[in-house]
């Protein structure tokens, strides 16, 4: 009795070990997912049918202002309604989710932060195994800047364009110069005699 008493207590002990490392293999698997998804520059939101948040990242906090408690577990129309995205806004989410439920398509559109007037680019795609529809994901990237600096160059081409229509003018005053003098900063045309 003593010998089998031993031997299923090792046993016991045994898969408790197997058991606690399988726990801590899939959790320090999920830590380093969390750990890489948070240090992901581009904000993202996973989120069901219904539209309840299942998973997200920092990012998507820092963009939005949100705190974890504002987010976890929410609608996420209810989330971005009537905060930071005009109902325009929640309704090309909508219409976006609607269209690529069971597609592999990316749909991408440019939203208004309503707050602070911030442009993010926002990615919408559906993830589907063997026909079946788990979640949707959005990416959000704040490309503010990058429109700034886009009017910014226009601006400075628009003013070269106009500089060179500047000098172009100057040479062909330069060239026709015998056509008119310039005196005392007056044009004095010259006397045509018939």
């Amino acid at each position: 009795m003593t010998v089998v008493y031993f031997i299923v207590l090792i046993a016991f002990i045994v898969t408790m070990i197997f058991l606690l490392r399988s726990i801590w293999l899939k959790y320090k698997e999920q830590y380093m997912l969390t750990n890489v998804s948070d240090n992901i520059t581009d904000g993202y939101l996973i989120f069901t049918v219904t539209g309840k948040v299942t998973n997200y990242n920092k990012a998507i906090l820092k963009a939005f202002k949100f705190n974890k408690n504002d987010i976890k577990n929410k609608n996420i129309y209810d989330i971005f309604n009537g905060k930071s995205f005009s109902v325009e806004d929640i309704n090309k989410i909508t219409d976006a989710c609607k269209k690529i439920k069971y597609s592999s398509e990316t749909i991408r559109f440019d939203i208004r932060n309503k707050n602070d007037d911030r442009i993010f680019k926002i990615e919408i795609k559906s993830l589907v195994n063997n026909d079946i529809f788990l979640r949707y994901v959005m990416m959000c990237k704040d490309v503010t800047k990058t429109y700034e600096m886009i009017a910014e160059l226009q601006n400075n081409q628009d003013m070269m364009a106009n500089r060179e229509k500047f000098a172009t003018l100057g040479q062909l005053i330069s060239r026709n110069s015998s056509f008119f003098e310039i005196s005392n900063f007056c044009i004095i045309w010259p006397i045509t005699r018939g």
